[in-house]
């Protein structure tokens, strides 16, 4: 999938088909949200006003260029968790043998469905955790591309943040789903803290003239 042209991806997600979904899309954004962020170090990092920050800046460039790859492997891990998950709503479940084994299959199939998107929500955490360093260490032409990758990366969290709900919210293990609810709420909630500040600091910034 990952592979595809970016007008197919984008014509994939308007058919009607299971996949890809808002759980794809929400993985490429912070695929896209953490390249942005390693792109504003590579214009920055290298030139001498910046040479104390260079051993920091290429230490957020390694991190933030292994993180899009981790989003990106998530597009591909959640159609492929979710496939399953489609098939099991079209089981039988017309004899009590059937509910029973529908109801199994359906247990197994939405804990598969919601590690990608949680994988995503753990992602996110840590970019966000890197372009809050970031910003304040970039060159100033670079901001704009900062703010940019926070607003992808929130989007991310938030789009991921559903994917697990309504998939946990359909279990039948309490203790579960409300463990997942629980992780999902504090990730998205430390994500949103993190960047929202973060976008605040460059919208002000490119709005002073002098």
């Amino acid at each position: 999938m990952i592979e595809q042209s970016i007008q197919g991806f984008v014509e994939g997600l308007a058919a009607c088909e299971p996949v890809p979904g808002g759980g794809a899309a929400a993985a490429l954004a912070g695929g896209m949200g953490a390249a942005l962020g390693a792109m504003a170090i590579q214009f920055t990092v290298g030139k001498k006003k910046y040479a104390d920050l260079r051993e920091d800046l290429e230490r957020d460039l390694a991190l933030l260029e292994e993180l899009s790859q981790g989003f990106l492997s998530l597009v591909e891990e959640d159609a492929a968790a979710f496939l399953p998950l489609s098939r099991v709503y079209a089981m039988p479940n017309g004899t009590q043998e059937e509910k029973e084994a529908r109801e199994l299959a359906m247990e197994a199939a939405l804990m598969d469905a919601v590690q990608p998107p949680l994988g995503m929500l753990r992602l996110c955490r840590r970019t966000a955790d890197a372009l809050e360093r970031i910003e304040r260490m970039v060159s100033p032409l670079m901001i704009s591309d900062v703010g940019c990758a926070a607003t992808l990366t929130q989007s991310c969290a938030q789009a991921a943040a559903l994917n697990v709900l309504v998939n946990a919210k359909l279990l039948r293990d309490d203790t579960v789903a409300q463990r997942l609810i629980r992780e999902t709420q504090e990730t998205s909630h430390q994500v949103a803290e993190i960047l929202g500040p973060v976008y605040a600091k460059v919208e002000g910034a490119l709005c002073r003239r002098y």
